[in-house]
Protein backbone atom coordinates (compact mmCIF):
# COMPACT_ATOMS: atom_id res chain seq x y z
CA UNK A 1 0.00 0.00 0.00
CA UNK A 2 2.80 2.32 0.79
CA UNK A 3 4.61 1.81 -2.72
CA UNK A 4 1.40 2.95 -4.26
CA UNK A 5 0.99 6.14 -2.32
CA UNK A 6 4.36 6.95 -2.89
CA UNK A 7 3.80 6.35 -6.33
CA UNK A 8 0.92 8.27 -6.58
CA UNK A 9 2.43 11.26 -4.48
CA UNK A 10 5.35 11.13 -7.55
CA UNK A 11 2.49 11.03 -10.11
CA UNK A 12 0.79 14.24 -8.67
CA UNK A 13 4.36 15.90 -8.17
CA UNK A 14 5.10 15.15 -12.45
CA UNK A 15 1.47 16.76 -12.85
CA UNK A 16 2.36 19.73 -10.72
CA UNK A 17 6.02 20.20 -12.31
CA UNK A 18 4.47 19.79 -15.68
CA UNK A 19 1.84 22.29 -15.27
CA UNK A 20 4.31 24.74 -14.05
CA UNK A 21 6.68 24.18 -16.71
CA UNK A 22 3.65 24.62 -19.25
CA UNK A 23 2.85 28.35 -17.45
CA UNK A 24 5.91 29.31 -17.63
CA UNK A 25 6.65 29.18 -20.95
CA UNK A 26 2.96 30.38 -21.39
CA UNK A 27 3.76 33.46 -19.18
CA UNK A 28 7.39 33.52 -21.09
CA UNK A 29 5.73 33.65 -24.27
CA UNK A 30 3.15 36.38 -23.58
CA UNK A 31 6.09 38.80 -22.54
CA UNK A 32 8.13 37.93 -25.28
CA UNK A 33 5.45 38.85 -27.26
CA UNK A 34 3.78 41.77 -25.56
CA UNK A 35 7.44 43.62 -24.37
CA UNK A 36 10.32 42.52 -26.62
CA UNK A 37 11.49 43.05 -29.87
CA UNK A 38 13.27 40.10 -31.98
CA UNK A 39 16.63 42.26 -31.24
CA UNK A 40 16.38 42.40 -27.78
CA UNK A 41 15.18 38.74 -27.44
CA UNK A 42 18.12 37.15 -29.47
CA UNK A 43 20.51 39.70 -26.67
CA UNK A 44 18.81 37.84 -24.03
CA UNK A 45 19.09 34.51 -25.27
CA UNK A 46 22.76 34.88 -26.31
CA UNK A 47 22.92 37.66 -22.85
CA UNK A 48 21.87 34.09 -20.64
CA UNK A 49 23.94 31.72 -22.03
CA UNK A 50 27.16 33.90 -21.62
CA UNK A 51 25.73 33.59 -17.94
CA UNK A 52 25.27 30.47 -17.53
CA UNK A 53 28.33 29.77 -18.80
CA UNK A 54 30.93 32.41 -16.70
CA UNK A 55 28.80 30.56 -13.42
CA UNK A 56 29.48 27.18 -14.85
CA UNK A 57 33.62 27.89 -15.04
CA UNK A 58 33.82 30.24 -11.59
CA UNK A 59 32.02 27.91 -9.49
CA UNK A 60 34.00 24.87 -7.81
CA UNK A 61 31.63 22.48 -7.82
CA UNK A 62 33.19 20.37 -5.10
CA UNK A 63 33.82 23.64 -2.67
CA UNK A 64 30.30 24.61 -2.24
CA UNK A 65 27.61 23.01 0.35
CA UNK A 66 25.38 20.49 -1.50
CA UNK A 67 22.27 22.99 -0.46
CA UNK A 68 23.90 25.67 -2.54
CA UNK A 69 24.48 23.46 -5.29
CA UNK A 70 21.15 22.59 -5.15
CA UNK A 71 19.74 26.18 -5.47
CA UNK A 72 22.42 26.46 -8.39
CA UNK A 73 21.79 23.71 -10.37
CA UNK A 74 17.77 24.88 -9.45
CA UNK A 75 18.47 28.43 -10.80
CA UNK A 76 20.40 27.05 -13.57
CA UNK A 77 17.10 25.03 -15.00
CA UNK A 78 15.12 27.99 -14.93
CA UNK A 79 17.68 29.98 -16.51
CA UNK A 80 17.60 27.24 -19.02
CA UNK A 81 13.85 26.75 -19.47
CA UNK A 82 13.45 30.49 -19.46
CA UNK A 83 15.66 30.71 -23.02
CA UNK A 84 13.53 27.39 -24.25
CA UNK A 85 10.38 29.26 -24.15
CA UNK A 86 11.52 31.81 -25.44
CA UNK A 87 12.94 30.05 -28.36
CA UNK A 88 10.01 28.25 -28.41
CA UNK A 89 8.06 31.50 -28.86
CA UNK A 90 10.05 32.52 -31.41
CA UNK A 91 10.19 29.15 -33.45
CA UNK A 92 6.12 29.79 -32.97
CA UNK A 93 6.12 33.24 -34.32
CA UNK A 94 8.01 31.93 -37.64
CA UNK A 95 5.88 29.16 -38.57
CA UNK A 96 3.02 31.21 -37.91
CA UNK A 97 4.53 33.41 -40.50
CA UNK A 98 4.83 30.21 -42.75
CA UNK A 99 1.18 29.54 -42.89
CA UNK A 100 -0.73 30.85 -45.76
CA UNK A 101 -2.97 33.12 -44.76
CA UNK A 102 -6.70 31.67 -45.78
CA UNK A 103 -9.30 33.34 -46.52
CA UNK A 104 -13.35 32.76 -46.04
CA UNK A 105 -15.69 31.50 -49.17
CA UNK A 106 -17.82 34.62 -49.14
CA UNK A 107 -15.11 37.36 -48.45
CA UNK A 108 -15.24 39.89 -51.11
CA UNK A 109 -11.73 40.78 -52.32
CA UNK A 110 -11.31 44.59 -52.38
CA UNK A 111 -10.75 46.33 -55.48
CA UNK A 112 -11.88 46.99 -58.89
CA UNK A 113 -14.14 44.34 -60.35
CA UNK A 114 -15.51 43.61 -63.94
CA UNK A 115 -19.56 43.83 -63.52
CA UNK A 116 -21.57 42.36 -66.12
CA UNK A 117 -24.38 44.90 -67.36
CA UNK A 118 -27.45 43.07 -69.97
Amino acid sequence: MEIKEQAEGASADNDIEELRKRKMRHDAENLSDAVFNKETRDHLVRAGTEIILAVDSMVPRDKIPSDVKKHFLAAKRETLLLLRALLDAQLGMIRDLQKPVERPADEVEPGLRKIELE
